[in-house]
């Protein structure tokens, strides 16, 4: 298993809210879990803050995903 971030978009009442979330996969990349909740940025050190929010940041490249698609994986 394997997980990263990712941006992932929510319809929430009559609006949409995007957020970044911890996306789990198989072996095969398949998406087989999300967080519930939107990532917090928290470490040990600066540093370890730094490499979270350079995960963070990457996942801004990658398509946006659609909570709805994704929450009940499996």
């Amino acid at each position: 298993m394997s997980w990263n971030y990712r941006v992932v978009e929510k319809i929430v009442g009559d609006h949409t809210e995007t957020g970044i979330y911890s996306v789990y996969y198989d072996s095969q990349g398949v998406i087989v879990g999300v967080s519930k909740e939107p990532s917090v940025v928290m470490a040990y050190s600066v540093e370890g803050l730094f490499d979270t929010l350079q995960l963070m940041k990457e996942c801004l490249d990658k398509p946006k995903l659609v909570w709805e698609e994704i929450a009940n994986a499996k």
